[in-house]
């Protein structure tokens, strides 16, 4: 079943961000926390999943990453606290 999102990540300083989408948000957090994504624009340091979409089609899922990518600072972090306002891994609470 797929169940697309699009998801930010942030490294442990919160000074980088990486925008991506996926149909597999738990496989794909896997891959990022064992290097193993194929994304090239990927920072390796980039491994905390701090706020993520859930979508019905993957089109949807995509448009919302390319929105995200073209967002202001200022909007990537109230999406993020609205949603997760410590900032905690949220892979943590669903990989264990």
């Amino acid at each position: 079943m797929k169940n697309p999102c699009a998801y930010i990540l942030t490294n442990k300083n919160r000074s980088k961000f990486y925008f991506g989408y996926t149909t597999d948000l738990k496989s794909q957090m896997i891959k990022h926390s064992k290097n193993q994504c194929q994304d090239n624009s990927w920072p390796k340091e980039c491994k905390t999943l701090v706020y993520y979409e859930k979508y019905v089609s993957e089109k949807d899922a995509l448009f919302r990453q390319e929105v995200m990518t073209k967002s202001s600072l200022f909007q990537i972090v109230k999406w993020i606290e609205k949603m997760n306002p410590r900032w905690k891994d949220l892979p943590k609470y669903w990989l264990t």
